[in-house]
């Protein structure tokens, strides 16, 4: 509790400084005078990523190696696939012949990740760390951080539930190279699974095969992941 108040402060803080040096650095375009606010705010960025950080250091029993390494090596290889993304919504598809003959449609945001500890904190081990709009996931060896803008929140790894599987997935945009393509459909089908001839601009599709982690828990933790290397 104490480490995620002073976290709570530190993302607060930083917060303030961004929105502070955004406005007054807009407004200081027409009055040169507010720019020296905005250099306020952007010394207050810097004390607080220099004084803010909690560094966390972790020494791991010889006996606890095998169990941290089960925990932590999966998730940071998805960390390490070339794209992830999270996944915001599904909904069914009436009619297949304008989805590329899909039976859902996904909605998915893509997820920064590295295998680095975030702000505000700074670990000593190797971790996993993803980002989508204002939520972040951060796996540590003990813990589940969810951060949401300035608000943060802790979980244990008992306290959720995790399920992995595989999904095919047609893809519009470029294709990882870590990803595998399983076969192809066309942007407009017919109900023979060809090509629709009626649009011009009809073009063929690859069809992926893409890995999918499920996270839930009874506190509210309702989260998919999708990342491009299945064999993970």
């Amino acid at each position: 509790e104490e480490i995620l108040a002073l976290a709570r402060k530190s993302l607060k803080l930083n917060r303030v400084a961004n929105i502070g040096f955004g406005v007054t650095f807009i407004l200081g375009i027409g009055n040169p005078f507010l720019l020296l606010f905005a250099l306020a705010f952007l010394v207050l960025k810097i004390i607080v990523y220099t004084k803010g950080t909690i560094e966390l250091e972790y020494s791991i029993e010889p006996d606890q190696q095998s169990i941290l390494n089960e925990r932590m090596n999966q998730i940071i290889k998805i960390a390490e696939c070339q794209k992830v993304w999270r996944i915001i919504q599904t909904s069914k598809v009436i009619d297949k012949k304008y989805a590329a003959g899909a039976n859902e449609t996904v909605n998915r945001t893509a997820c920064k990740t590295t295998t680095k500890a975030t702000f505000p904190f700074k670990t000593n081990l190797k971790v996993a760390s993803f980002k989508s709009g204002r939520e972040s996931l951060l796996f540590l060896p003990d813990k589940l951080i969810i951060i949401q803008a300035s608000k943060i929140g802790a979980l244990n790894y008992e306290d959720f539930t995790s399920k992995s599987h595989t999904t095919r997935f047609i893809e519009s945009g470029a294709v990882p190279r870590d990803s595998q393509v399983v076969g192809q459909t066309w942007k407009y089908v017919n109900k023979s699974g060809g090509p629709d001839k009626r649009f011009k601009d009809n073009r063929q599709l690859p069809v992926c095969l893409y890995g999918i982690l499920e996270l839930k828990s009874t506190a509210g933790l309702n989260t998919v992941i999708m990342y491009s290397n299945p064999s993970v």
